[in-house]
């Protein structure tokens, strides 16, 4: 989102699919440049703009010819500094947004909450994985224009624009989801405060120097899922119990991470340790309540365990007992019968039935009812038939139903902690990628550079 008063810009960025929001801001000298810069490290697929906007023609024209993105102008009372602010404090329950850093930062603010009322408007949610803003400050990372970008080849190729051949192709073996976005990002924003690059490579240098750590945080990142996108669709309300049983193996991984970071000395890795939630709690509802191996859809039963649930333990007590009567109804009835391929059968329609061949037509006993006639054969029902399939399919209806229930209770759970996981996703992420640039650099023969301030 685009907010332009006078010659300064209020910026903000959301990745809906992650929850992350960042806001910004471009004020003083030669504005639409460092704007066309920014857009060019961000690549966004679609930019707001308020109705009535200062941007000049030729300006948008050159954004559309850029990052052909989808361009919609809002309305313009969204962006109203009041109406913006109160949007953000509403949306985080916050009193101000003094404590994310962004309070003095005026035409951001205008610019994140027009945004965040229009996803609010068109995601038809409450988007509570947005769970936090981020301000970022231009000063802070090296200013790379648009073309140096493409010159240095930084995550695309100039010729085929791919990313093999490219700086970020060369280090990246990221080996979790997030960590792959986040050392795109850091390529993009390089650091241009010293303390901050030390306190990175501090981290390289520890892993680079103890190499079997590397290799068994390497073999836990592995395993961990993308747990940004999971919470995602925890959050909309779209995850399924397979999406839970993702989040369960991720957790598992977190205690040991947090184990092997115990006897760190850089600060970065200390940290992390610190820092790292094991989220247990979550890990121990998941493996009480959701089957190891579900379906994938949510509305069919199959994914609560036994003995998570009382009721749900009566009902499928039901339908085991009917289902075991049922299978030696078969039997029983043709000992009584004498008809020897006398059939219980089941289908959709009419549920269940006993199914007699023309040529034992006149075995047939009279409490049989006729309930559908075949070509070659009639299908009758029993009134004890027709009780016990009440009560089978009575208790698997209400079974898959409570099911249903008490799934999207858990989930409402686990949404509730949005904001823990998506702390520990920050650090597992960020530990990703100094892996990554460990493994790089032992494989590459690369040494720590020397930061020299001449």
């Amino acid at each position: 989102c685009i907010f332009r008063d006078g010659q300064s810009y209020g910026l903000s960025v959301v990745d809906v699919s992650t929850g992350e929001f960042y806001i910004s801001e471009i004020t003083g000298e030669n504005n639409s440049a460092r704007l066309i810069d920014e857009l060019s490290r961000v690549s966004p697929r679609e930019i707001l703009i308020n109705q009535s906007s200062e941007l000049d023609q030729k300006l948008i024209e050159t954004i559309r010819h850029q990052f052909s993105p989808f361009i919609t102008f809002y309305h313009e009372w969204a962006f109203d500094y009041r109406t913006a602010y109160n949007k953000l404090i509403q949306h985080f329950e916050v009193h101000s947004l003094e404590g994310f850093g962004c309070q003095n930062m005026r035409y951001g603010i205008c610019a994140a909450g027009a945004l965040l009322e229009y996803l609010t408007e068109t995601q038809k949610n409450t988007l509570p994985h947005i769970s936090r803003i981020r301000p970022y400050h231009m000063e802070s990372y090296m200013i790379l224009d648009a073309s140096t970008r493409r010159n240095l080849e930084l995550t695309e190729t100039i010729r085929g624009k791919d990313k093999k051949g490219s700086l970020l192709w060369l280090l990246d073996k990221t080996c979790t989801a997030m960590g792959g976005r986040l050392i795109r990002k850091w390529i993009q924003q390089p650091l241009i405060n010293q303390e901050e690059i030390e306190y990175r490579l501090d981290g390289v240098q520890e892993l680079y120097d103890n190499q079997i750590l590397l290799d068994e945080l390497v073999e836990h990142l592995k395993r961990i899922y993308d747990l940004e996108r999971l919470m995602a669709r925890v959050s909309y309300g779209t995850a399924n119990a397979r999406d839970l049983i993702s989040l369960k193996q991720s957790i598992n991984n977190l205690p040991a991470i947090r184990d092997l970071l115990a006897s760190c000395r850089s600060a970065i890795l200390r940290d992390a340790y610190t820092d790292i939630d094991p989220l247990e709690d979550l890990h121990e509802l998941i493996e009480r309540s959701i089957a190891d191996n579900p379906p994938i859809t949510i509305k069919e039963g199959n994914i609560i365990k036994n003995g998570y649930n009382p009721q749900l333990d009566r009902y499928r007590r039901a339908m085991h007992e009917g289902k075991a009567w049922i299978a030696s109804l078969e039997q029983e009835e043709r000992e009584k019968t004498g008809i020897k391929n006398l059939k219980v059968g089941f289908n959709k329609v009419f549920g269940y039935y006993i199914e007699v061949t023309k040529s034992y037509y006149a075995l047939v006993p009279e409490h049989y009812v006729r309930k559908q006639t075949l070509a070659n054969a009639e299908r009758y029902i029993t009134p004890e038939l027709k009780e016990m399939e009440e009560s089978i399919l009575g208790a698997e209806e209400k079974s898959i139903q409570l099911e249903y229930e008490i799934f999207v209770d858990i989930r409402q759970e686990i949404g509730k902690h949005v904001h823990r996981i998506q702390k520990t996703a920050d650090i597992i992420s960020a530990l990703d990628v100094l892996c990554s640039f460990a493994r790089t650099a032992i494989e590459n023969d690369y040494v720590r550079p020397v930061i020299s301030t001449n």
